[in-house]
């Protein structure tokens, strides 16, 4: 869905924990919204921590969601800090060159590929 979204805009948030799925032996896994006051649409960013928890959280998702991750790790290691392509295969993945799990966010390379991601 095609968005005006300026990233330049400034907007109150509220934040919220909810929980999106939970294991098959019941327990929750929770996810921390942070949602913009307005009018919107606005764009979403999902960051997925935590070991299995993770893994489980990237199974859950549905087919074909769009992910954007770093082409390197947390402090640029060059192992990605998100599961090998193969673990995402059901995903419509998008990797972002010459970043690392910090920098995506504030690059304006980054920054470019979650707004085409979105679009």
């Amino acid at each position: 869905m095609p968005t005006n979204y300026d990233p330049k805009a400034r907007y109150e948030i509220s934040v919220h924990e909810t929980e999106y799925r939970r294991t098959p032996k019941g327990r929750p896994l929770m996810a921390r919204a942070y949602q913009p006051k307005g009018s919107g649409p606005f764009p979403v960013l999902l960051d997925l921590h935590g070991g299995a928890d993770g893994l489980d959280a990237f199974a859950a998702l549905p087919d074909g969601v769009p992910f954007v991750r770093a082409e390197r790790g947390m402090l640029d290691q060059p192992t990605p800090l998100y599961p090998d392509l193969d673990t995402l295969s059901r995903l419509k993945v998008t990797t972002v060159p010459g970043t690392n799990h910090y920098s995506i966010l504030f690059s304006d390379a980054g920054v470019s590929a979650v707004v085409a991601s979105l679009s």
